[in-house]
């Protein structure tokens, strides 16, 4: 997806890694496969001067040897092809050049015919259409023999020697054809030029639409997976916390036994001790009426004492 929406494959993080030197490093050859084919530089080198051959996994270094091999063969065949398609552009170079002589001819068709009606005489009347017929075949009949600078770009001029009313229709005609020549061209040139923009600038603004489209997806996407590892994330807190509950409870119900021993054995204690004292009020008791007894037999003695003594 990422490489779909055009993002490209030499970003560099810290250490000056790219997203391939990462994919052979950990012998992912999917992703090696697919950033090779959209332009990964197999030669990019690290900070520390390393390529992605020399960070490989064994397991992927064959891969990346014949993706190297390929990338190879396809710069070269791209050379080789924009080779072969630079030749043909000179004749439509010349060409250019040619119409741009035709289109400065007008100019000098003007300053020709405005010399022209200076030297007529006042009550002559211009050249004829059959003098100029004459003055293009003779034109046409004599090739140029010598080219002459006008403004920095030649022309040609004809050898033959011609009136002076010849010579000035000569090229003021020959300028006139090319100028139309070259308007018709010029204007054939930009209907086709006005044919193909829409196509250019639909295609233009398809691409331009598609990764507006695709931008919009993967945003909806993310929105999407945020939500989910919100809903996520709160879900297990939720579980966390009843996880701790139910540890409690069964830490609870793992010491009750040890709590119930303890009472069973409290209980007895108190039990022994309360049969103990039990025995201890009975020898109590005991004690008390032998005292008692032992009082009375105390003052029999005291009262035949006194008899004996009066």
């Amino acid at each position: 997806l990422l490489l779909q929406a055009g993002y490209d494959t030499e970003l560099r993080d810290g250490d000056g890694w790219t997203p391939l030197h990462a994919a052979a490093h950990w012998g992912v050859e999917d992703a090696c496969r697919l950033l090779a084919e959209h332009g990964g530089g197999m030669d990019s080198l690290t900070h520390a001067g390393q390529r992605p051959c020399d960070l490989a996994d064994e397991e992927v270094m064959n891969l990346l040897e014949e993706l190297a091999q390929k990338q190879e063969d396809l710069r070269n065949q791209k050379e080789a092809s924009q080779s072969r398609g630079q030749e043909p552009q000179v004749p439509s170079n010349s060409k250019h050049r040619r119409s741009s002589v035709c289109r400065l001819s007008s100019r000098e068709k003007i300053s020709l015919q405005d010399l022209s009606k200076e030297r007529r005489p006042g009550g002559a009347a211009g050249p004829s259409l059959g003098d100029e017929d004459e003055g293009e075949e003779e034109a046409a009949d004599h090739p140029p023999v010598q080219p002459r600078a006008l403004n920095g770009v030649s022309s040609p001029v004809s050898s033959s020697p011609k009136s002076p009313v010849g010579e000035e229709a000569g090229p003021a005609e020959r300028s006139l054809e090319c100028s139309t020549v070259d308007g018709g061209s010029t204007a054939r040139r930009q209907r086709l030029q006005r044919d193909l923009n829409p196509e250019s600038k639909q295609e233009q603004e398809e691409p331009d639409g598609s990764f507006r489209k695709l931008y919009m997806e993967l945003r909806r996407e993310n929105e999407r997976l945020r939500e989910a590892l919100t809903e996520t994330t709160l879900r297990l807190a939720q579980l966390k916390v009843e996880l701790e509950r139910a540890t409690q409870r069964q830490e609870r119900f793992a010491e009750r036994p040890a709590l119930l021993e303890l009472e069973r054995f409290e209980r007895r204690a108190l039990e022994r001790k309360a049969a103990e004292l039990e025995e201890e009020l009975k020898a109590l008791s005991d004690l008390r009426a032998d005292n008692q007894r032992l009082k009375d037999e105390n003052a029999a003695l005291i009262r035949v004492i006194s008899k004996l003594s009066k």
